[in-house]
């Protein structure tokens, strides 16, 4: 596959680490300037989420020290996920699992001692397929998308106030 043969580009909108969530959207709306190809980005916990076999999902993301990107939704017939909660961050002993099937999403095996072991816990392994869903319809292509990542929390690094006195 050349360049050339791409018909659209989507990205993962976030949540996900600041620097990585920067990278892909910029580089998804550099393709889509350079060649002209449709372009869109999509929200990672409900790519996460449609990409389930389950129909009650909680989809994860690990935003580490302890904390996770979390949302929960249903898989109705057609696949679609429909949203039953917000989009969050909190620390692991916060998620709730009621009425959860399945948990899937980066770093999901690391809430085993967390999660009921009747739960299961999955690595997302049909992000294509979720992505290629919604990429298939014909209002879900929208560009500006690529410039508003999701990041849920504010990035670890904060500017410190300038010295002031007169040693500065």
């Amino acid at each position: 596959m050349s360049l050339g043969d791409l018909h659209g580009i989507c990205a993962l909108q976030g949540p996900g680490s600041f620097t990585g969530l920067r990278v892909g959207l910029a580089t998804a709306l550099g393709f889509h300037q350079a060649l002209g190809v449709r372009a869109t980005a999509i929200p990672t916990l409900t790519v996460l989420g449609a990409g389930s076999g389950a129909s009650r999902v909680l989809a994860v993301v690990d935003a580490l020290r302890g904390h996770w990107f979390h949302q929960r939704f249903s898989i109705v017939g057609s696949g679609q996920p429909q949203s039953r909660s917000d989009a969050a961050c909190h620390e692991a002993s916060r998620l709730v699992f009621e009425d959860i099937d399945e948990v899937v999403g980066f770093g999901a095996q690391r809430l085993a001692g967390v999660a009921p072991a009747s739960i299961a816990l999955t690595e997302p392994v049909a992000l294509a397929a979720g992505a290629a869903m919604f990429a298939a319809r014909a209002d879900s292509w929208e560009p500006r998308l690529l410039t508003a990542p999701l990041y849920l929390r504010p990035p670890p690094a904060r500017r410190t106030a300038p010295a002031t006195g007169p040693d500065s």
